[in-house]
């Protein structure tokens, strides 16, 4: 029984990628942790995949911008951003290439109504952004 490449196959990967980000709309607080844990425990799992590794980064970023009518709350904001915070403090060098979709999600994020989510996406996603770059954002972001 071969564990290592149990959540590559397609169907299992889309199923819990998709469970568990759409929990990110109703997060509590006191369980939020857990689930950004969650999160990114499937993208280390699956990071040698770049579909899945773009197909969640999509799933998150979708709760992190307005789409059509639908405008996530700010805890949906937040939850979203300290799990793709964590997500490339584990698996960075292979998630890079999903910078260019991010960038400016992050710099609408950056001028965000809630003060915790600008400062998660100041002090967390965005610094180790530029941690694994090697050079500042304020380019990409101007």
């Amino acid at each position: 029984y071969d564990q290592t490449e149990y959540w590559l196959v397609n169907s299992r990967f889309d199923s819990i990628s998709e469970a568990l980000t759409s929990q990110l709309h109703n997060i509590e607080d006191s369980i939020g942790k857990h689930l950004v844990k969650a999160l990114c425990s499937l993208a280390q799992d699956t990071s040698s995949s770049d579909d899945h590794n773009k197909k969640l980064n999509e799933l998150i970023i979708s709760h992190m911008r307005v789409i059509g009518d639908k405008e996530p709350n700010a805890r949906e904001k937040y939850w979203s951003v300290k799990a793709l915070t964590t997500i490339y403090k584990r698996v960075g060098e292979s998630w890079l290439s999903l910078l260019p979709q991010l960038v400016p999600i992050i710099a609408e994020l950056l001028e965000d109504d809630d003060d915790d989510v600008q400062t998660e996406v100041r002090e967390g996603l965005a610094k180790i952004m530029e941690e694994l770059m090697g050079e500042s954002l304020d380019h990409l972001l101007a």
